[in-house]
């Protein structure tokens, strides 16, 4: 069997304890990949920390013996933080998806007054779970060791509320002729913001809320971008020219 990476939020770890792993985990190894007792897995705590351990027993709950530590070199240097309104169908899943594969810190959803989705906080809080579990996924399939928080959805101008010290952009169609590209290669900074509409764009009145909050326009070119394809343009050129791509 190849050495499957399982997601296994540790808080203590000692050499050659026995853990007992989560139920989808379990079913993974035990169901769909047909795994042993003495097969290697490879465990990430979300923390950032990996580590190898053996399964020694098979069952609804499979249970593994933690062996070391392994080296991580899996995050970028750039800390990341995505900030988008929520999109219709299953957008999100797959903007979710891209943007942990491809390095984001964390990820914040939000609601604007032109975003399609209106949901009840009950079920806002289901659609959290759920991308936060897409965000687990992506860790497993893509080598991360970090596993990006998915926040609360909340409304724009409760999203805005940052205080920090980043580079904060606004991907925006017709930003007076300022390039992303263009920007970057002028900066150095460790640390960036990306806010990213609804399907429809945001207000003028957003747009301006959002500039008071110290976000700077800036455009993908002269083409008008889904925000799905805006999302993984956007990460990539920053990843391409202040981290690790």
């Amino acid at each position: 069997m190849r050495i499957v990476r399982v997601f296994a939020p540790l808080t203590v770890v000692d050499f050659d304890q026995h853990l007992k792993l989560a139920a989808e985990s379990s079913h993974h190894l035990a169901t769909v990949l047909r795994a042993e007792p003495g097969n290697i897995v490879h465990l990430f705590d979300g923390q950032g920390n990996r580590f190898e351990a053996c399964i020694t027993e098979l069952g609804k709950q499979v249970s593994v013996k933690i062996l070391g530590v392994l080296p991580s070199g899996s995050e970028s240097p750039l800390t990341m933080q995505l900030l988008i309104a929520v999109g219709k169908g299953d957008k999100m899943d797959w903007i979710v998806q891209k943007a942990t594969e491809l390095g984001v810190t964390s990820i914040q959803p939000l609601t604007s007054k032109r975003c399609a989705v209106q949901l009840s906080k009950e079920r806002w809080k289901k659609k959290q779970q759920h991308w936060q579990i897409i965000a687990i996924n992506a860790c497993e399939q893509s080598g991360r060791d970090f596993v990006p928080v998915v926040a609360e959805v909340v409304s724009l101008e409760k999203a805005l509320q940052i205080d920090n010290n980043r580079l904060n952009l606004l991907l925006h169609p017709g930003a007076d002729g300022q390039r992303l590209k263009q920007l970057l290669s002028e900066t150095m900074t460790s640390s960036a913001s990306v806010l990213i509409g609804p399907e429809g764009g945001f207000t003028p009145e957003e747009v301006m809320l959002a500039q008071q909050h110290n976000f700077t326009l800036v455009s993908l070119g002269p083409r008008i971008l889904r925000m799905e394809t805006a999302a993984v343009a956007s990460i990539t050129l920053l990843q391409a020219l202040l981290g690790d791509i």
